[in-house]
């Protein structure tokens, strides 16, 4: 279970490759979408990575998504923002 623990905002990659009981899985990580929808509406950086998060997600089940530099510019905005 530590491997899905937090270290802290912006502080691991967006996409972890990882292994579970001899099985691969990937996590996409993410924040609470209470984030984007009620603690930050003026923000739309947050709703940008909440819907990219999704979208990755699913994405994995059938042909991962390359990581634009756009949305990695946008990721760090938002974890500036959120310390």
């Amino acid at each position: 279970m530590d491997q899905f623990q937090s270290r802290g905002v912006g502080r691991l990659p967006l996409r972890v490759e990882i292994v579970i009981k001899d099985q691969p899985a990937v996590i996409v990580r993410s924040f609470h979408p209470a984030t984007a929808v009620c603690y930050n509406k003026c923000n739309a950086n947050y709703r940008v990575l909440l819907i990219y998060h999704f979208v990755s997600a699913f994405a994995e089940l059938n042909k991962p998504i390359p990581l634009s530099e756009w949305i990695v510019t946008i990721s760090r905005s938002g974890s500036e923002d959120a310390r």
